[in-house]
Formats: structure tokens, sequence, C-alpha cells
């Protein structure tokens, strides 16, 4: 498996989400509002849109996996249930449900008082957020489904897997970044999370690669930028994200989500789950 390759799924996944996410907030512009009327609309026009962006993904990931297999010298494809993958992303929670919770939250932000506009602003905010999140959730799911297809097709165990960084990468993700994950775990994730999943197939783990490229590019970005992604210590100056992934300066802990599965958290703070997922 080459670093071109991971990297150019990567670019694929965050595509389809952009355009989920586009889609779903316009969808929202034209049909949302506080009524049941609205809200049953929305969720007819949301839900064939997620559905289609997540049997995507799954194709996706099929493909990127299959790729994985040819570039040790096997050419089987690989199959991931995109029925399945819709199915358990969300833990077994229906689309439908997630998508009326828009109009539950444009109500609430009328009941405390917010203008129109506002509210609707708002609740546009937590339709897309939660479009965003089924496209990585669904990728995380498939590829959940295909390392065991990996293993089979290959003859060589996924003995974990590494997140993959992009260059717009939080503090959390960084530090996640630098270990790897047992096979049967589910990738933790968190709200606008952008990290996609590389196997490691024996000691071929192309993912570690990527991330100290991503990690060395973004510390050259300086420190604002790492102090805008949360890499700031105890006195308010930057930290220097490399040394502070290093060291394991950079705290990190995983909560478990009733829906979303384990999530990426600072393990001072007391977590209740994401409201806006």
């Amino acid at each position: 498996m080459t670093v071109g390759l991971v990297r150019a799924h990567h670019v694929q996944v965050l595509k389809l989400r952009a355009q989920l996410t586009h889609h779903v907030g316009r969808a929202w512009q034209l049909l949302g509002g506080p009524d049941d009327e609205d809200q049953a609309r929305f969720v007819a026009r949301a839900v064939p849109l997620v559905h289609g962006a997540q049997r995507h993904a799954a194709v996706l990931m099929a493909a990127y996996l299959g790729a994985t297999i040819a570039s040790s010298g096997r050419g089987r494809p690989v199959f991931v249930s995109a029925d399945q993958v819709i199915a358990r992303a969300r833990n077994g929670a229906t689309s439908a449900d997630v998508y009326a919770r828009p109009t539950i939250t444009m109500r609430a932000k009328l009941g405390g008082g917010a203008s129109y506009d506002e509210a609707l602003r708002m609740a546009g905010v937590r339709a897309e957020s939660a479009a965003s999140t089924d496209v990585m959730l669904a990728n995380r799911e498939a590829a959940v489904q295909g390392f065991d297809a990996v293993a089979a097709e290959t003859g060589e165990r996924v003995v974990g897997y590494r997140r993959v960084l992009t260059g717009a990468s939080c503090a959390f993700c960084a530090a996640a970044s630098t270990r790897r994950y047992r096979s049967e775990d589910l990738m933790p994730l968190h709200d606008h999370c952008d990290c996609d999943v590389a196997p490691i197939i024996g000691d071929r783990d192309p993912g570690n690669v990527i991330n100290r490229d991503v990690l060395a590019e973004l510390k050259g970005r300086g420190p604002e930028y790492w102090k805008s992604k949360g890499f700031v210590g105890d006195d308010g100056k930057p930290i220097d994200p490399a040394a502070a992934v290093e060291n394991d300066d950079v705290p990190v802990g995983v909560a478990e989500h009733g829906e979303l599965g384990p999530v990426l958290v600072d393990p001072a703070d007391q977590f209740t789950g994401p409201d806006d997922l």
C-alpha cells in the first residue's frame, strides 16, 4: 500500500463530505422551518442525500482497500455492504431521527428569543454538522468491515490502523495520530473531524509517514496556527506541537458516545456528548 493511495482516498472522502454538507445545507435553506410540515419536507429530502453519500463512502472504501490488496500482488475485490454501513454508522439511530433534529433546534432557539432568521441559521449549522459527521462515520464503519476482507485476501493480518491527518487537523487529532489502534477498534472521531483510516498490514504503515509530514508542515505555519488549534500551554503561550506530541503533552482521551461511538475528548472535561451532532 502506497502513501499516494492513502492520500487519494482521503481527498475523495473529504470531497464527498463537502458535497453532502453543501446539499444538506441548501435543502435546509429551501425547506427547513419550525413546523411539522417543514420537518417532514426536509427529512424527506435530506435522508436520500445522506444515504447516497454513505453508499458512496462504502464504495470508496472498498475500492481503496481493493487497491491495497492489488499493491501487494493480489487482485481480488473487497466487498463492503453499504446497507450495513448505513444501519451501523450511528449505532442504530435512524437518519430520519437525526435530520428531524434541526427543526427541534430551531423551535428551541425561537423559544429562547432568537429571531426567525437566526434560529433558521443555527438549525442549519446543526444539519450541516450532522451531514459532515455522517460521511466520516460511514467511512469508519466501512473500514471496519473492509479490514477483515483485506486480511482474508492478502493472507496477512491487519495488525491495526492509524488515523491519517490533513493540513487542517486539530490538536486532538495530531496527538492521536501518533498512536496505533487495534483493527477491531473504531477510530475515535469528534465534531468536524477530517481524519481518514490507513490499515497497518504487517510492517507497512504509510499513515505514519503521512502524519510525520503533515505535523512538520503544520509546525512550519507558525505558533499562531497551533494556538488556534489548541496547542497552548498553561501560560497561554503556543506549544511546539512536534515536541508536545512526542512527549505526550497534549491531553487527549476517548469517551463512548451512545450514538457516535468513541469520540476524542479532553480528559479534563466532563463529557456529556456533542449536542450538535
